[in-house]
């Protein structure tokens, strides 16, 4: 079955609104590529240099030859949903009461109050209980600022 394409107009006129499923493959794909384009230099200070999105595209095509992942919208809502997963797990992991496992790659509560309370704060939070969240550490060295050195450093998830 074929789906509409963003933006096609059914027999009412109404937008259809699809989105794409990534595979397993596909998603660790896009990792690999944003760390190989770290040590280029597109990561800067706050995020990514201008055009970032279109050289994840360009190593994209070369790993899947034919493939209908495209910048917009694919790549671009991929790389924000993530980056809003991996602040909202970093914020959830500075509050008392709540921690990480880092063999299940899932968020601990420890105290049921302190997640309830946490909830309020953050609506994504709702979601993200009992959830595994198998690229958190590559989100780190994705999304993570640049780290203190020395004896008092911590590393993402400490």
């Amino acid at each position: 079955m074929e789906l509409p394409v963003d933006g096609q107009k059914d027999e009412k006129q109404k937008t259809i609104k699809t989105y794409r499923v990534w595979t397993q493959l596909e998603e660790e794909a896009l990792i690999k590529c944003l760390k190989e384009i770290i040590p280029q230099g597109w990561k800067v200070d706050n995020g990514f240099k201008v055009g970032y999105l279109r050289e994840l595209e360009k190593e994209m095509t070369k790993i899947f030859p034919g493939t209908d992942i495209r910048l917009y919208p694919h790549i671009h809502s991929k790389f924000h949903v993530w980056k809003k997963d991996y602040s909202s797990i970093v914020s959830v992991l500075s509050k008392s009461g709540i921690g990480w496992n880092n063999t299940t790659k899932t968020i601990d509560v420890e105290q049921e109050e302190a997640w309830e309370a946490y909830k309020r704060v953050d609506t994504n939070a709702r979601t993200m209980h009992n959830k595994s969240w198998p690229y958190y550490d590559d989100w780190c060295e994705i999304f993570g600022k640049d780290r203190e050195t020395g004896e008092q450093a911590k590393g993402c998830g400490e």
